[in-house]
Order: structure tokens, then sequence, then C-alpha cells
């Protein structure tokens, strides 16, 4: 803080906003309607700053609103949960139109020399969830919040700051877009080549998914532990491919780690949990290195003279197929499983094994642009770090005061500032994934007619 530009200064947030937070839910379903002000909940949040519409809110109509006190809150105002386990995710959206608002939310309303979306930047820097004393009984008092020390240049420098750092979160929502279009570009190249799994309309024989396989096989139930070799668990099969973000390890006998140690091409099944959709759920096995998988885990080793690995997971994860392997799941106290037996008796539409390797080549082609995408992901995200950094050091402030690109550049290589080169990334950025997005779909319409 102590590198501000002079015309910035630090205010505590009470000096330049109105802080307060919303009121209780009414209720009761009856007091909800499709007509009104949206109603705001703390599990709202997260879609809300994933895009989602205000009209998808339930709404209060402005006689029940009356009838249970509930202030209306104006578009420009900021939120973020300030007690619940929600408090802790730090969520922090700016009204998009008037609403109502639950109590468990703080309402930050800025005066007229304090930009919103300025501020929601920075207390998304900030992190508010730094002001929780104790994370077994996650909150936040409002008092506390007005004493957050707040980096305060001109209106105008803020609105600048605040445009920036909007290109710059853009391009973030537009990485994780183009990468949700991937994931349904190649199931539409799935059923363009085979066509749907489980009505087969191209006739292709079909086989049981235990002629397919050399074996199944259950993974070990020895404690996960500090030392030993990798284990894979449930939680590291995600969408089809393999989650190696919380990975545990497991000490076995040198028979079993030789049982049990997978191999390129190995198919991993969740055989068990609570949620009937993640029963079945499978990924590919293609590390490098030794892992071992868990118990809850079934380990499907494939013929490879006769089925593609990749083509059975794109297979077993259409979402039409899914009701085929819920019919050969059974419930027992709340959780739903799925047994090797019930795996083997999975009936498979068994395409020529070149077509099947056809496909194989396309998602590794686009395996390869995910992972290009995913490493240009990460390097946005510090980018944008680096950009908070600078905003908050007030190095912005002399950069945007100069409009001539050439005094700019002069002006950076002279002091090193590398904040105009992040903007400019940024921003490029976008407009290369824009480009990618619209190629995408412009596929995906192609196939669709």
């Amino acid at each position: 803080m102590s590198s501000l530009p002079n015309n910035w200064q630090i205010k505590s947030l009470g000096e330049v906003a109105s802080i307060t937070a919303g009121q209780g839910a009414p209720q009761g379903d009856e007091n909800f309607s499709d007509k009104g002000y949206p109603f705001i909940r703390a599990g709202s949040l997260e879609n809300l700053m994933n895009g989602s519409n205000y009209d998808q809110l339930e709404k209060i109509e402005e006689e029940k609103a009356k009838k249970h006190h509930l202030k209306l809150f104006l578009e420009g105002c900021i939120l973020f949960a300030k007690s619940g386990m929600s408090s802790m995710k730090d969520r922090v959206i700016v009204l998009k139109s008037s609403a109502y608002v639950v109590s468990h939310l703080a309402v930050i309303q800025p005066n007229e020399n304090l930009d919103s979306k300025y501020l929601a930047h920075w207390l998304g820097f900030f992190k508010p969830s730094r002001l929780i004393k104790d994370e077994s009984y996650p909150s936040i008092s409002l008092d506390t919040v007005s004493k957050i020390s707040v980096p305060f240049p001109p209106l105008q420098i803020q609105k600048q700051i605040a445009e920036i750092l909007e290109q710059a979160d853009k391009a973030k929502q537009k990485r994780k877009e183009a990468n949700k279009l991937t994931d349904e570009f190649l199931q539409s190249v799935f059923i363009e080549m085979f066509g749907d799994p489980v009505k087969n309309p191209k006739g292709w024989e079909i086989k049981s998914f235990d002629q397919l396989v050399e074996k199944f096989q259950y993974g070990t139930s020895i404690k996960s532990s500090l030392d030993g070799i990798p284990v894979l668990r449930i939680p590291n099969i995600i969408q089809g491919v393999l989650d190696l973000s919380d990975l545990k390890n497991v000490k076995l006998s040198e028979k079993e780690m030789h049982s049990l140690v997978l191999n390129i091409n190995d198919i991993l099944f969740v055989r068990t949990n609570g949620n009937p959709d993640f029963v079945g759920r499978c990924a590919l096995y293609n590390l490098t290195g030794k892992y071992v998988f868990a118990s809850y885990l079934i380990r499907a080793i494939v013929r490879k003279e006769n089925v593609n690995s990749m083509f059975l997971v794109y297979l077993l994860g259409n979402s039409d197929y899914r009701n085929v392997i819920r019919s050969k799941c059974s419930t027992t106290a709340g959780q739903f499983n799925i047994n090797t037996k019930g795996l083997g008796g999975l009936p498979i539409i068994l395409p020529h094994i070149s077509l099947q390797q056809q496909f194989a080549e396309i998602v590794n082609k686009t395996d390869a642009l995910k992972e290009k995408q995913k490493q240009s992901e990460q390097e946005l995200g510090n980018l944008f770090q680096s950009l908070m950094q600078k905003h908050l050091k007030g190095s912005w402030c002399e950069l945007i005061a100069y409009p001539s690109s050439r005094n700019r550049d002069l002006r950076l290589r002279r002091e090193g500032i590398i904040g105009f080169a992040v903007a400019t990334f940024c921003m490029m950025s976008e407009e290369i994934i824009e480009s990618f997005i619209m190629i995408t779909r412009l596929s995906l319409f192609k196939r669709e007619i």
C-alpha cells in the first residue's frame, strides 16, 4: 500500500459505502412466484457468477415483500456470503437488477465516488473469508466488513481499472466455455460416426461387455496413507478423465501391488456411490508411472484386438447410455452399486476396430488442444492475479495516464512494468478463444442439420 500514487487514498469500507445485510427468507412456497423481483439466496451466488439469468431465480411480488418487511436492494449493490459454509467460498457479485436478499448475505451499496465493479474486483482479490475467525462456525460481522481497508483512487481511474479487469475476466470465462464446447464436440462426433449407442440405428454388431474384456477386477481395500504407491479413488474419476488433484498413497505387498498396478488403456469404473448418476462413471487410464486403484473402483482390462478403450469410454459416458447403466445398479442402505456381473452384462455396439481407432485419433488430437487450453487457462489465471497486484499497487493509474501507445510503450520499456502486456494478452486471448468457440459452434451446427 505504501507505493500508492499521490492521488490515491486508503479508506475503510464503512467510509465509502453503506453496509447492511439481507433479511430472513419467507417460509412457504406460497410466498414465491414467477412475478416480482428476484430473491437471492447464498446458494444463488455461484450460478449468478457463472452468468445465470436473474429470470431463473424465484421471485417475490411486492405485496408479499411488504408483508414480510423485505427491503429491495438496487442494481449495483455488491453481495457476498457472511455466514454459513458459503462464506468460505468468496463469491462476490454485483447486482445486475434490483432484488430481495437473504439474511446470510452482506449487502454493500457504494456511494457516488466508489465504482461497484472496481470494489467487487477488489473484494475478489481481498477475499472476505479471511475475516472468518472460527472456520467451525464461519461468520463475518458487518462491523468487521465496515473496517476493511480499500485503496481509493479517483472515480475515473476506478472505472478504467474495472474495465481492464472485466476484459481479463471475460477471457477466463470464454476459456471455460471453450472447454465445455470441446467436450460437446467430441460427443457430437461420436454420434455422427456410430449413431445412438442405445438405439443402434446403424445396425452394428452387439456384444456383452464381458465378451470384450480379459477381466474385471476390484481394487485394494487397504486404507490410504502418506507413504506407498499412488492409489486412484472415486474423487479421481471426473467426467471421463483422471483428476490427480486429490491423490492418496497406499502401502501394499509386492504381490498385491503387482496385481493392481494399472496399465495403459485400462478403464476404471466407480462401482458404488450415494448418487446413482455417479455409479458406472468411468475414465481411461493413460498416466505414466505406477498407480493402483481402490476398492470402490473396478478395473476393466480390454481385449485390444476387438475394441478400443477410448471408444468404450465415450460410449459408456453417453448421456442416453447412462440409463442402461442405471438399470444394472442395485441399492443398499442408500448406496447405489454396480458389480462386475452388472458391468459384464452391458450391451455394447461394436463397429469395426479401424473406425473405433479413427475416433480415438480425433479424441487424442482434441485432447492435445485441451491440454494447451488448460496450460493457457493457468497462465491466464496467473496473469489475472498479476493484474490484481498491479491494481493494488496503483501502477495502472500511471499506465492509463498515457493515452498514446507510443508513449505507453516507452514508459513500459523504461520502467519494466508488465501491466499493459498483461492486459493486451488478455484481450487478444479473448479474441482467439471467441474465434475458436465460433468455429466449434459452426461445426456442431453443421452436424445438427
